[in-house]
């Protein structure tokens, strides 16, 4: 009890992030993390209106997760608000402290192990979702509240398709293609919606494609359409189309590469070097792949993967 509100209060990092730097070196002082090609990842700075929110929103929060001790909830949304500061580690640290309290929890699982793709740990992502999954096993699903609402304000996402998501991603991140294949498969049947479609769709056509797997690809991208209505996912969607060769992912590219578009253009540009490299042009993708990581954000999920495609050469 007394270690949460320490963390609350003045944002000490316990818990366990000892071991959550045994596989990697420990990042310098102020970063929150040691990239894969081996520099220091500073919080990213955010515009002066929305640091104000996002610390008010973090406030908040804290003073809930005082006040609720025995609300899982709250502790997760004190998390979820500290990561949203770009504090990643200090958000692990809060879901592990969690998990003292509420052992086994699939939802700090879930939340922990998002993090720590964030701070490139993906060996201990596919555990903390390996366990989420059997935490899991024979329960209801619910949807997952957005932190950060889209437009509608309508939740897109549940509990267990974030599992198996990130579960994948984890996977494909780490470079095997085949597990990152086959939980994409085991949780496909949770993908009922466009914006699950394309999200998860456009992950799991990657990794059978790297896995040699042209076939199969196909047959994951065949349901998603250029009339499918989306609101969170639009740069999936159109990398989605552009694999089945529906539009030009140099196109793609050259439309977001001057622009602040936030995720869009690490995700849009990791999608066109992977495409590159596919076709065979292996210079053509590194160079892209490098672009990518140089200008971020580097929480992103394509900047996270252009990041070990670099790290490990390209291999395949």
């Amino acid at each position: 009890m007394k270690r949460l509100v320490a963390i609350v209060l003045v944002g000490l990092v316990v818990g366990g992030m000892g071991c959550a730097t045994q596989s990697r070196k420990l990042p310098p002082v102020g970063a929150e993390a040691v990239s894969l090609l081996g520099h220091p990842l500073f919080a990213p700075a955010l515009e002066a209106e929305v640091l104000v929110k996002r610390e008010a929103d973090r406030a908040a929060a804290a003073r809930a997760a005082v006040l609720q001790q025995d609300s899982e909830q709250a502790l997760i949304w004190l998390g979820r608000r500290t990561a949203y500061l770009g504090r990643f580690q200090e958000s692990v640290a809060i879901y592990t402290e969690g998990l003292v309290r509420f052992q086994n929890s699939a939802r700090l699982l879930r939340h922990r192990g998002h993090r720590w793709i964030t701070l490139r740990e993906f060996e201990r992502a596919v555990t903390d979702f390996e366990a989420a999954k059997a935490a899991i096993d024979g329960t209801a699903d619910e949807i997952e509240p957005d932190g950060i609402p889209n437009p509608s304000g309508i939740p897109t996402s549940t509990l267990h398709s974030n599992i198996h998501y990130h579960l994948a991603l984890a996977h494909y991140l780490h470079g095997d293609f085949a597990a990152a294949a086959h939980a994409h498969a085991d949780g496909a049947h949770l993908n009922t919606t466009p914006e699950r479609m394309v999200s998860a769709g456009y992950w799991h056509a990657l990794a059978l494609l790297r896995a040699g797997r042209r076939s199969d690809a196909t047959t994951v991208l065949a349901p998603i359409t250029a009339d499918f209505k989306v609101e969170e996912n639009g740069a999936y969607h159109q990398l989605c189309l552009a694999l089945q060769g529906h539009s030009d992912p140099e196109a793609l590219w050259a439309a977001v590469r001057t622009q602040d578009s936030g995720n869009d253009k690490p995700t849009i540009g990791y999608g066109v070097a992977v495409m590159r490299l596919l076709r065979g042009d292996s210079a053509g993708a590194t160079a892209l792949l490098t672009e990518v990581v140089q200008s971020g954000p580097w929480p992103a999920f394509g900047a996270i993967a252009a990041e070990a495609d670099l790290a490990r050469g390209l291999t395949r």
